[in-house]
């Protein structure tokens, strides 16, 4: 039986409630995760990671009870759509060190992709990757702009406020390189989603899209 106009409505504002409670608490974790490495060494960023992992999942759960699996961009993911996401990870794999050039050369410094994964061991960083691509993409994705989606609020707000939100969470790695790279990497990994409705896709594309940290941390622990 079909539910009715205030049903639905009650339902839409439910799933912005949990969007919303998913982005606060995925924010500060991240947020947090930089203190508590430097208190707590690798259990402190550990504990960061599982954290964004029980946010995730929860989010997950909780949307299915919500509103169908299919809003959530949860669907099989065919052989086109397993191309063209490994295709626009390449793609976004080789934009972000062109970025961060052009980051390092406005802001005159450069934290980026290299810096970055220098500091962390090889196991810190495969598991970093993979919490980012699945976690970062449940959140900032799927629940963020499936609810704004729900809402029928513009596709530029459907993609900017979770980009936006996202950009923030990488504030450590300094300005230019937040503005510069991240920023528009959340911008076109918001797009991909608009265009495919697919977590797998997304996932599949940001995590080939991080994988050369994983490479660059091998580098730099030999």
């Amino acid at each position: 039986m079909p539910q009715s106009s205030g049903a639905q409505a009650r339902s839409h504002y439910a799933l912005v409630g949990l969007a919303a409670t998913c982005l606060v608490a995925a924010v500060v974790t991240t947020l947090a995760s930089g203190p508590l490495a430097s208190r707590l060494g690798p259990v402190g960023t550990y504990v960061a990671l599982a954290s964004m992992w029980v946010i995730a999942i929860l989010a997950a759960i909780a949307w299915c009870r919500l509103a169908p699996a299919e809003t959530l961009g949860l669907k099989r993911l065919s052989f086109r759509d397993t191309m063209l996401a490994l295709a626009a990870g390449v793609g976004l794999a080789i934009a972000v060190p062109l970025l961060s050039v052009g980051a390092a050369g406005i802001g005159g410094y450069e934290t980026g992709t290299v810096e970055t994964a220098a500091q962390f061991d090889v196991g810190i960083a495969v598991v970093g990757v993979l919490t980012a691509a699945v976690t970062e993409e449940v959140v900032y994705r799927a629940v963020a702009m499936g609810a704004l989606t729900a809402l029928r609020a513009p596709t530029v707000l459907v993609l900017l406020v979770p980009a936006l939100l996202f950009t923030l969470t990488h504030w450590a790695w300094g300005l230019p390189h937040t503005v510069f790279v991240v920023f528009p990497l959340s911008v076109a990994l918001g797009a991909l989603y608009l265009w495919r409705r697919s977590l797998a896709v997304n996932i599949v594309a940001h995590l080939v899209a991080d994988l050369p940290v994983v490479v660059l941390a091998a580098v730099a622990s030999t």
